[in-house]
């Protein structure tokens, strides 16, 4: 008795564990191909390089100065910085996206 009940409880998981992984395999969603880079991300990541640098230029040269003009300044360098880093998202994916994005900020 105790032998036919191992006997079938090993047919049993036999022809269920090979089913279920077969089945698993089939219904597995198709492995998607890195998307292409969208077009104009090319000059969107330069003119976000391009205004970033001119923010950057302001802040130092108003370097010596305090008030309203300063802090005027780095609001636009901060909003610059978000925006440059939504760019580089939007158009890298990705490790390419961490990669930019931890570069610059060194």
């Amino acid at each position: 008795m105790f032998k036919r009940f191992v006997f079938a409880s090993l047919a049993f998981a036999g022809i269920i564990v090979p089913g279920a992984f077969t089945l698993a395999l089939v219904a597995a969603p198709p492995v998607r191909p890195a998307t292409a880079q969208l077009p104009g991300c090319e000059r969107s990541l330069a003119e976000a390089e391009k205004g970033l640098a001119g923010v950057e230029a302001r802040v130092k040269s108003l370097d010596g100065t305090t008030g309203q003009e300063m802090r005027r300044a780095r609001q636009l360098y901060f909003l610059e910085v978000l925006k440059a880093r939504a760019v580089s998202a939007l158009c890298n994916n990705g490790t390419d996206s961490r990669i930019s994005l931890v570069s610059r900020e060194e």
